[in-house]
């Protein structure tokens, strides 16, 4: 189990992953980045955009939690977790300087929630 990251408040599940862009492989960042079971599409922060040279593939029409519509560049990264394969993504941009896991990405993993310890589990197979 992987302990919640106590610097979010409330404790937050969070994982490194590494981030780099389609077109141009090298650099690679690694990051945090948090799982939100919430977001329908993975954010990267908007600083990665240039620093990877990312470019944008498409738009898409965001609506928040208060109805408010939004236009947003989609961008390609590809993005790994410690020994898992290369993933390439469409996703959007965020201010925050860590990533956003969204149900795009967690949609290859099985996640045990453990609230009241605190921990998490990710895994490609279900486990007992």
């Amino acid at each position: 189990m992987i302990p919640y990251d106590t610097q979010f408040d409330p404790p937050a599940i969070v994982l490194p992953v590494t981030i780099g862009g389609v077109v141009h492989r090298r650099p690679r960042i690694e990051l945090s980045a948090l799982i939100d079971t919430g977001a329908d599409i993975t954010a990267v922060p908007e600083l990665l955009v240039e620093r990877l040279k990312l470019y944008p593939v498409g738009r898409l029409q965001l609506e928040d939690a208060n109805a408010v519509k939004t236009v947003v560049f989609t961008y390609e990264a590809n993005m790994a977790m410690a020994k898992e394969p290369v993933k390439k993504m469409e996703v959007i941009v965020t201010p925050y300087p860590f990533a956003i896991l969204g149900r795009d990405w967690l949609s290859d993993y099985y996640l045990l929630l453990d609230g009241p310890g605190r921990q998490f589990q990710l895994s490609t197979s279900v486990t007992s």
